[in-house]
């Protein structure tokens, strides 16, 4: 199962503060379904305003991205910068 890890922020926003979760999804597109049949408005959210770090490496765009079923997923902040 792909392990999935949100920032306190959007946990406390969306999940009532739950961080992690353990998810059976083999690409990001089915996780950010997953995730938003639970917490509606979370696949936006990550979609419009956050990164994801998919076993140590970080997408800006991850959408197409497939996930070993061992997956550790961290949702981070965009930054910003120019």
């Amino acid at each position: 199962m792909a392990r999935v890890v949100l920032t306190a922020a959007l946990a406390n926003r969306f999940t009532g503060g739950e961080t992690t979760m353990e998810l059976e999804v083999d690409s990001v597109r089915k996780l950010l379904k997953a995730l938003d049949a639970d917490y509606p408005g979370l696949s936006e959210e990550i979609q419009n305003a956050q990164l994801l770090a998919i076993d140590g490496e970080i997408f800006q765009e991850a959408f197409l991205q497939k996930l070993k079923p061992d997956a550790e997923v961290y949702v981070l902040p965009k930054l910003g910068g120019g």
